[in-house]
């Protein structure tokens, strides 16, 4: 529609110049039974039409009574969810808080309250994660608000959950292809590509933001994605594909031409990236681990609690 506009004013516009321009060019004859006047009142009334087609500038996103009313829907959300319950009188007060903001246009409406939904969430998933509590919250403010997730603060709020998850849920257990020591139990198995550093005078690129949040004794997560280089004079080199396993005492990679295993002991840290593991080992090079991104967050979880001493409850048989 926009676009319509904007050729139906240009269209006028060069009508009313080509009619000016006639009028330049061309004297007029004395039996001219068009006079002059005439000409220049239909360029005239085409500027005019051409101007009136262009797409006005649209206003700006909230104005000053609207920013007002928002913080005041806010402050209303806020006090009805000390609780964490929305009654019927606190909804009524949220419901009023809405037609306070005067927006008559459903959409616009729709955008204002998504944008507070998308504020709480924020504020809920500030520490990346969001508790069963949490997440009681944040659907009971989208239920009295009456918008949806959008499909980006879904995401976002999922990713979230699925930590908090890892967190709480008990350590599992499971099936390894590899020979385990005394007391040692398999907790988790992903697909994996080892990379080890080699000298390079490539310097580091790292895409996304610099945040680095640590989560336990030598656990870091990092929120962009690691593209394998590093400001000296390394760079990361794949040297094998194969499995990457987790147990109550090593993180082991078990590949085609190479096996790595390290100890819980010997790790000096471990940097969680969004496309991968980057440990780091006492008395050795750091290696980087690249997997599925879920993977990652559970191997990195799983670690933190691991070396803070968690044991998961060894699967039993039935007979």
């Amino acid at each position: 529609m926009r676009i319509v506009r904007i050729v139906t004013a240009v269209l006028f516009f060069l009508f009313a110049a080509m009619l000016v321009l006639a009028l330049l060019v061309t004297p007029e004859a004395p039996d001219q039974d068009t006079p002059t006047f005439t000409l220049l009142l239909v360029a005239a009334v085409a500027a005019l039409i051409g101007y009136i087609a262009l797409p006005r500038k649209r206003p700006a996103l909230r104005s000053e009574d609207e920013s007002s009313a928002a913080e005041a829907l806010m402050r209303t959300l806020e006090e009805a969810m000390v609780d964490g319950v929305i009654d019927k009188d606190e909804q009524a007060a949220i419901d009023r808080s809405i037609e306070a903001l005067g927006i008559t246009s459903e959409r616009r409406k729709k955008a204002v309250l998504t944008d507070i939904l998308a504020g709480y969430i924020s504020s809920a998933v500030d520490d990346q994660i969001v508790d069963d509590d949490e997440a009681r919250k944040v659907e009971t403010v989208a239920l009295a608000l009456g918008v949806p997730f959008t499909r980006k603060l879904d995401k976002e709020f999922q990713k979230a959950r699925r930590l908090w998850i890892l967190t709480e849920a008990p350590l599992p257990s499971t099936d390894i292809p590899v020979s385990l020591q005394r007391d040692e139990i398999g907790v988790f198995l992903s697909y994996a590509t080892l990379f080890e550093y080699r000298v390079s005078r490539i310097s580091r690129s790292y895409s996304g933001p610099a945040a680095r949040i640590k989560i336990a004794k030598g656990i870091y997560w990092r929120a962009g994605q690691y593209s394998g280089r590093t400001e000296s004079t390394e760079e990361l080199k794949e040297i094998d594909r194969g499995d990457l396993i987790l147990t109550t005492d090593r993180i082991i990679f078990s590949g085609r031409k190479k096996n790595v295993s390290t100890r819980f002991s010997r790790v000096a840290g471990i940097v969680r990236h969004r496309n991968g593991l980057e440990l780091h080992r006492e008395n050795a090079k750091a290696i980087f681990f690249s997997c599925d991104a879920d993977h990652v967050d559970a191997i990195a979880v799983y670690m933190a609690r691991i070396m803070d001493g968690e044991r998961p409850v060894p699967a039993t048989t039935g007979n």
